[in-house]
């Protein structure tokens, strides 16, 4: 169950700096490509593009509500203000640069801020060695709620053993019922009376 945390790697945290970078700059970017610039330019379906919109704000919510979870408000307030500084730093070392390089350094500078934010967890399980409570309490209610249904489909499965055993039972009686009903039935039969299909029985002449 720790493995989820404590097996952090350089190669996760590039998974969630990439994801980040794309959230960022699908939503904009100075090369004209983004939801920002597809919006603004107009035209084409505009049901598409609230759906696409909708999609895009959840994911945002998400991840923002996971750093949130992690790091707490003053995390990210701290954060906020590591991310300006470090893009104030930058940028005065690019001070001849163009704008399209200024505004892709801060927000490749923002999706690492964010970046580091997802990998909070990560990071702090392997500095000190402690799993997240939230983590635990999930996966005790996970462990809960998979026992009640194993318990459930293991008492459907005797209940449905239980009637099909009862439905054999009850059609043993049956069979069993009617073959002592034709049993009694032949005993009441006259002695001498012949079986379907037999010769007549003849009988010897009075004198």
């Amino acid at each position: 169950m720790a493995m989820v945390f404590t097996d952090f790697t350089p190669r996760r945290y590039l998974i969630h700096w990439l994801s980040s970078a794309a959230l960022v700059l699908m939503t904009y970017n100075p090369f004209g490509h983004s939801y920002y610039h597809w919006v603004m330019a107009g035209g084409g379906s505009t049901v598409f593009k609230v759906l696409m919109g909708l999609l895009l704000f959840f994911v945002q919510t998400f991840t923002l509500w996971w750093i949130i979870s992690s790091v707490g408000r003053i995390g990210i307030a701290v954060g906020a203000l590591i991310w300006g500084l470090t893009s104030y730093e930058f940028l005065q070392w690019f001070p001849t640069e163009s704008i399209l390089i200024k505004h892709l350094i801060i927000q490749l500078l923002l999706a690492t801020m964010l970046a580091i934010g997802l990998s909070w967890p990560h990071l702090r399980t392997r500095l000190t060695g402690q799993i997240e409570k939230r983590y635990l309490l999930y996966q005790g209610k996970a462990e809960k709620k998979k026992r009640k249904y194993a318990a459930l489909r293991a008492a459907r499965r005797a209940e449905q053993r239980a009637r099909a055993a009862a439905a054999r039972a009850a059609a043993a009686q049956a069979a069993a019922a009617r073959t002592a009903a034709a049993a009694r039935a032949a005993a009441r039969a006259p002695a001498m009376q012949a079986p379907i299909g037999s010769p007549p029985i003849r009988r010897p002449p009075v004198l």
